[in-house]
């Protein structure tokens, strides 16, 4: 059990996805209260009544939204895919249902003017987390299942059997950057990735048999403009230009594909998952 709440997991929490689920949760609240009319809803009777459980809606996105918003100011390190966990997954899921909880109870002490006692609040709110955590946490075990089992199933399909003659030719490629002496020229079948670092970008290569490195003051934008006649390379990652021809192996894990280059296999290129599908294309049809 240790070891899948260890297991990386996709990090699903970026700042519009989350706005997004938010607001879609907190209407979904509101509007469940409004027809169900659960927890002595129904018996409660107000002209006000209707804007009263509509009123739950902004109430548990924006105290929700805020949380999230204070988390990634002041814990940026920790909101982001690396290093992302199962366990992570849960802990975080149940926070931010643990604040939506609060916000929701203390609504409701301040429509009906009932005193605020600081041990019934966290007494209501860890009552309520600890019933849906168990949800919670299956939700996420299912999902981590699921992910895994598909990109797993995905990496096995690419039968990667190349000989070094059969990849990438010798076409000559020149890299070019802001400064002349960042230039570097070299074939199609050296190159192995390119990888944005701030201002700079940094090309992975092999020469004379060993992996040499090389920072250019430029864009990865600039320099798959500059790749576009090498089908071999694409991009894979927001991040990372990769050439496929040099793929040796395929893996996956819940956070999407994996992959290992010729010469360098202890360097795993992240696949982002919006591409997954289109570089496995890519991979099955030269293989």
């Amino acid at each position: 059990m240790l070891d899948t709440l260890s297991a990386p997991y996709p990090f699903e929490f970026e700042r519009g996805k989350t706005w997004a689920f938010t607001i879609g949760t907190a209407l979904f609240v509101a509007l469940f209260l409004l027809v169900f009319q659960p927890f002595g809803t129904r018996a409660f009777q107000s002209d006000h009544k209707t804007w009263f459980l509509l009123g739950y809606a902004p109430v548990i996105a924006l105290s929700v939204g805020a949380f999230f918003e204070g988390s990634r100011a002041l814990f940026p390190s920790f909101l982001q895919e690396e290093g992302w966990t199962v366990g992570r997954q849960i802990i975080w899921t149940g926070l931010l249902t643990g604040v939506g909880i609060l916000a929701a109870h203390v609504y409701f002490l301040l429509y009906f003017e009932q005193p605020f006692q600081w041990y019934n609040l966290a007494y209501f709110t860890g009552l309520s987390l600890s019933i849906a955590v168990f949800p919670i946490s299956a939700t996420v075990l299912l999902s981590y299942t699921a992910k895994l089992k598909h990109y797993q199933a995905g990496a096995a399909s690419v039968p990667i059997k190349k000989t070094a003659e059969e990849r990438a030719g010798q076409q000559r490629i020149v890299l070019t950057g802001e400064y002349s002496e960042d230039n570097l020229e070299l074939s199609a079948a050296q190159l192995r990735y390119l990888q944005s670092a701030d201002n700079y970008v940094l090309v992975c290569y092999m020469e004379g048999g060993a992996v040499q490195q090389k920072m250019i003051r430029a864009t990865l934008k600039s320099m798959e403009a500059q790749l576009e006649g090498v089908p071999e390379i694409a991009r894979c990652h927001r991040s990372y230009l990769v050439n496929l021809s040099e793929v040796r192996r395929v893996s996956g894990n819940a956070q999407g594909y994996k992959l290992s280059l010729e010469g360098i296999e202890e360097t795993i290129i992240p696949v982002a998952r919006s591409k997954g599908k289109a570089i496995l294309q890519l991979l099955q049809a030269q293989s």
